[in-house]
C-alpha cells in the first residue's frame, strides 16, 4: 500500500470519525433543547390550566353563594317551594349542569334538581362537604 493510500485511508478513518462525533453532539444538544422546551411548555400549559380551573371554581363559587343569598325564606318554606325555586333558577341551571341540592342545616335533602324521588329528606350530614358548609358562618366572596 502506497503513501497516498495510507493518507487517503487515514483521512478517510478520521473525517468518519469526526461526523460520528459531531452528530453524536449534535444529537446530545438537540435532546437537551427539546427536554428544555418540553418542560417549559408542559409548565407553561399545567400553570395555565391551573389558574383557569382556579377561575371556573371562584366563579362557581361566586354563583352559588349570590343564590344561597338570594334564597327567601318562602324559597324554603317546603319541599316543594325549594324544588320551584332551584327549577326556576336560570342562573344555577346554566352553570351547573348536572345537579344542584339545597340542604336543610342540619344536612337533609329539602330539594335537588334534576328531581329524584325518595330522596327528600335523606341526611347528608357525614359527607365533608356539608360538615364544611354547616361550620361556615359567613359566606365570604371572593
Amino acid at each position: 500500500m502506497g503513501l497516498s493510500n495510507k493518507v487517503a485511508a487515514i483521512s478517510a478513518v478520521a473525517l468518519a470519525m469526526m461526523a460520528l462525533l459531531i452528530t453524536t453532539l449534535q444529537l446530545r444538544l438537540f435532546r437537551s433543547n427539546l427536554e428544555q422546551t418540553l418542560h417549559k411548555e408542559q409548565a407553561s400549559f399545567t400553570t395555565s390550566m391551573a389558574e383557569n380551573l382556579g377561575q371556573q371554581l371562584v366563579t362557581l363559587k361566586n354563583a352559588l353563594s349570590l343564590s344561597a343569598l338570594a334564597v327567601t325564606e318562602l324559597d324554603v318554606a317546603s319541599s316543594d317551594a325549594a324544588q320551584r325555586y332551584l327549577d326556576t333558577n336560570a342562573g344555577l341551571n346554566a352553570i351547573f349542569e348536572r345537579s344542584v341540592f339545597l340542604f336543610s342545616p342540619e344536612g337533609r335533602i329539602i330539594a335537588e334538581r334534576p328531581f329524584l324521588p325518595g330522596r327528600r329528606g335523606q341526611d347528608f350530614s357525614w359527607r365533608q362537604y356539608n360538615r364544611d358548609a354547616i361550620s361556615c358562618h359567613s359566606y365570604d366572596l371572593i
